[in-house]
């Protein structure tokens, strides 16, 4: 049973929902730059190949992605003919999921000196794909294989609304207008003409969702915040929209909105992003649900295998101080250290895991 303690002291001790950053990028695992080491200005120069199951490559545009401690970029698009890509790891144009003040949008390289932390996959609309852990690479080997495309089930983050098949010419034309002048940084005239598509047509779940991150492109966080939920509302199994509601909903310190839309977005899919789980798990932990907590918690851990949300083990430590265990606290601590050694609380952490280590030993019997 979990016993009454205080709430904020526990926040304040590992902190980890005090910072509720889109992305956590101060604490996710990430590591921070340095001028000692080159890797946090330039990353290793990757390359490789993107194919359908069938061998065939894809002449869409292929978008290849980078996720290093849970932070999304954008590096670079697969060739149309054969599909080959090559791109310097963490020069990409930004972060996809976007903070609250656009700050990750136009950022520079990223660090990447721990590349157990860092993954990379393919992304077109319609198709999952495989995921490369960069940490299986032969070292000083620039080739990643190829990265194959599935076509995905109904529902996946990565498969558009069906809403899309209702609209009229004219509000998929204004659509395709405003993907064009997102695609080049155009955020003002890429929500101009998204909103026409929805004006068009108020059921089109993908031009709410495209609104909303143009608005967010463009500080209009409250503005993004009715256009997810218009997204959602015009598509309830369209898991995006969820996707990126979510962290805006913790940021803003909604937190019971925060566990209702984790609780709907896992009933749209079982494969989210394990970020999700760890706004899931320490929302329900801010509201004093701490059984809840430790359960989200064990499952985002069970379902993060790259480690790209370490910080699930800092709330999963936090459940554990409440109801006194003191010695699985520490293990927990000791797990995010080992997956996340750079992170920018690694001192502090280090100084609890003492203390609780120092705590078990008391209460052992004696």
């Amino acid at each position: 049973m979990f016993r009454g303690k205080a709430v904020f002291l526990l926040v304040a001790t590992l902190g980890f929902a005090l910072t509720p950053l889109f992305g956590q990028r101060g604490g996710g695992g990430g590591s921070t730059s340095s001028p000692g080491n080159p890797l946090a200005q330039t990353g290793p120069y990757l390359s490789g190949h993107v194919a359908f199951e069938d061998g065939s490559a894809p002449t869409e545009k292929v978008i290849i992605q980078s996720n290093c401690g849970g932070r999304i970029r954008e590096e670079t698009t697969a060739d149309r003919k054969g599909g080959g890509f090559g791109f310097t790891l963490g020069r990409g144009s930004g972060d996809l999921m976007l903070d609250a003040t656009n700050q990750a949008n136009h950022a520079g390289p990223v660090a990447t000196e721990n590349l157990r932390e860092c993954v990379v996959q393919a992304v077109l609309s319609g198709y999952m794909s495989d995921v490369i852990y960069l940490a299986n690479l032969t070292s000083g080997k620039p080739d990643v294989g190829t990265i194959i495309l599935h076509k995905a089930a109904p529902g996946a983050a990565g498969v558009p609304s069906d809403t899309a098949k209702q609209a009229s010419k004219d509000a998929r034309k204004a659509f395709d207008k405003g993907a064009e002048a997102a695609k080049n940084g155009k955020w003002p005239d890429a929500a101009a003409s998204f909103k026409k598509a929805t004006d068009l047509f108020p059921g089109y779940a993908d031009a709410w969702l495209e609104l909303g991150k143009a608005q967010v492109a463009l500080k209009q966080v409250e503005e993004a915040r009715k256009s997810f939920e218009a997204s959602i509302k015009a598509d309830e199994k369209y898991a995006a929209p969820y996707i990126l509601l979510v962290p805006i909903e913790f940021q803003a310190l909604n937190f019971k909105a925060v566990t209702d839309l984790s609780g709907r977005l896992l009933k749209v899919t079982p494969a989210i992003p394990p970020q999700i789980y760890f706004w899931y798990a320490a929302a329900h932990f801010r509201l004093g649900e701490f059984e809840a907590a430790e359960s989200v918690s064990g499952e985002g851990l069970k379902a993060d295998i790259q480690h790209q949300a370490p910080k699930l083990h800092e709330v999963m430590a936090s459940c554990m101080i409440v109801r006194n265990d003191s010695a699985g606290a520490a293990a927990q601590l000791k797990q995010y250290l080992e997956v996340a050694p750079l992170a920018p609380d690694a001192a502090n952490i280090k100084t609890k895991i003492a203390e609780l280590e120092t705590q078990a030993q008391a209460a052992a019997p004696k």
